[in-house]
């Protein structure tokens, strides 16, 4: 990303306290990150040299404003405003298959406005609410027992998790499925019991991909591998991470 929305109101109530240094090295870790669209590394040494700030500095921003990971430092903020660039790229584009804006007819009136519109942000949550503990006991179970599968909050966990992963854009009706059979899984190998542990059941798998060099794509290689939601999602590869065939690789 070359562009990031910035909501200065927002940033100065976040920020009063810090010092000119501070306030410069940590703009210049968004940009940073921002960029790149990756965890900031934890070579503090290398961070510093590359932003042109202190050492010291630099790691009392990240403790401040960042989590530390298995793969760097991240910015849950950054990671949302990346995903709805995101998501916003792939309605253009779709958009744009479908040729555009339907051109204005004459004496028929045109729902769409003359003028180019900002795209509202969105997330794969779709009530536009933060999703609380009241949410989770709302989602019921099936017959069987097993409760309905929260895919858009499975998504969420992944970003979380394995945010130098390729994103999910469009959780399609094949990706769903591929979600549910997963859930399905667990629930009856007795993984879980409810929404709630069942999403930190989902927490610990993705903790188990972001544990491997091969699965993240850090194994120096001429054509390096790095897994996706739907790869890891797939039945047979589901199987082969929770058995630990890519532990430490």
């Amino acid at each position: 990303m070359h562009y990031y929305q910035f909501n200065i109101g927002d940033y100065i109530k976040h920020t009063n306290h810090l010092s000119l240094e501070e306030d410069i090295t940590y703009r210049r870790l968004l940009d940073l990150y921002y960029d790149t669209e990756k965890p900031i590394p934890t070579d503090i040494p290398l961070v510093s040299r590359r932003i042109r700030a202190p050492a010291e500095t630099v790691l009392t921003i990240l403790k401040e404003f960042f989590f530390l990971t298995d793969i760097g430092y991240i910015n849950l903020r950054a990671d949302e405003e990346i995903r709805s660039y995101y998501l916003y790229i792939d309605k253009q584009r779709a958009n744009g298959k479908l040729g555009g804006r339907p051109k204005k007819t004459h004496g028929l009136a045109n729902d769409n406005p003359d003028e180019t519109q900002v795209e509202p942000k969105k997330s794969l949550n779709m009530n536009h609410e933060p999703v609380n503990s009241k949410h989770i006991k709302a989602m019921s179970p099936d017959k069987s027992g097993c409760p309905n599968c929260p895919a858009e909050l499975i998504v969420d966990a992944y970003h979380q998790t394995l945010p130098a992963l390729r994103r999910v854009v469009v959780l399609s009706e094949k990706r769903k499925t591929m979600v549910r059979q997963r859930w399905r899984e667990c629930f009856v190998d007795g993984d879980f019991k409810d929404t709630e542990t069942g999403i930190e059941a989902f927490k610990k798998y993705f903790g188990m991909v972001a544990r491997s060099n091969f699965l993240c794509g850090r194994v120096k290689s001429n054509r390096p591998f790095q897994a996706d939601f739907e790869w890891l999602m797939n039945s047979a590869n589901f199987i082969k991470v929770i058995e630990g065939k890519y532990d430490g690789n």
